[in-house]
């Protein structure tokens, strides 16, 4: 999930966030990646990761080949171990702090 370029392909391409929209969506993150992102993010377990058909559609059309119905599947039957959780905490940070130097050059 870290490595998605925001391309949008996968939401072109989701029955679900064409059939129901933004509801399809957590923290500005739209799509089956936006459930799961913050599922990882927050080591919450989330309701809309159910919403996911698995169709695959996403990963057909990702330039990445992301597998996030992979990854929610795996999220649906395991949950959230915590050092998952905090490993992609102090990852985003880390990308964060990245970002800002490069701002600052």
């Amino acid at each position: 999930l870290l490595y998605c370029i925001g391309c949008g392909n996968c939401l072109l391409y989701c029955p679900m966030y064409n059939t129901i929209g933004n509801e399809f969506a957590r923290d500005n993150y739209l799509g089956g990646k936006g459930i799961a992102y913050h599922s990882l993010y927050t080591n919450e377990r989330d309701e809309k990761l159910e919403f996911c058909l698995s169709c695959g559609k996403c990963r057909e059309n990702c330039p990445l080949e992301l597998d996030i119905p992979a990854i929610i599947k795996k999220l649906r039957s395991t949950g959230i171990s915590s050092e998952i959780y905090y490993f992609l905490k102090s990852h985003s940070l880390w990308l964060y702090y990245q970002a800002l130097l490069r701002i600052n050059k």
